[in-house]
C-alpha cells in the first residue's frame, strides 16, 4: 500500500494505491488526519488506484468526516471505480462524503 498527497492552497488530495482494510486502514487514517490537522479546509481522497475496500475502510472514511467536521474542513471522494462505488452507493457513504470529479 502507499499513500501521497499533493496540496494546491486549502485543498489536500490523499492517494492510496492498494487495497483499504483492516490492516491498511491504520496507516491511511494517521496520514488523514495529519493532513487535516494541517489546515487543509477540503480533503480529497483518490481512489483511482484502490481495488479493494471493506467496511474497515468505510469507517475510516467517516472517522475522517468527523475530524474534517471538527476541523471545519470538508471530504470528498473522487475517481471511485465501479465495484467500490456501488457498495458507497448501497452503504449511503455519498449522503456525508460526496464524490467530486
Amino acid at each position: 500500500m502507499e499513500i501521497w498527497q499533493k496540496r494546491d492552497g486549502d485543498v489536500a488530495v490523499i492517494y492510496v494505491k492498494g487495497d483499504i482494510d483492516e490492516h491498511t486502514a491504520p496507516e491511511i487514517r494517521a496520514f488523514a488526519d495529519r493532513v487535516i490537522g494541517e489546515g487543509a479546509k477540503d480533503v480529497v481522497f483518490c481512489l483511482r488506484y484502490v481495488d479493494f475496500m471493506d467496511s474497515t475502510g468505510i469507517g475510516m472514511l467517516l472517522g475522517r468526516f468527523k475530524n474534517c467536521k471538527k476541523s471545519n474542513s470538508r471530504l470528498f471522494v473522487k475517481d471511485v471505480n465501479d465495484r467500490i462505488d456501488k457498495i458507497f452507493k448501497i452503504s449511503g457513504i455519498y449522503q456525508v462524503v460526496p464524490k467530486v470529479n
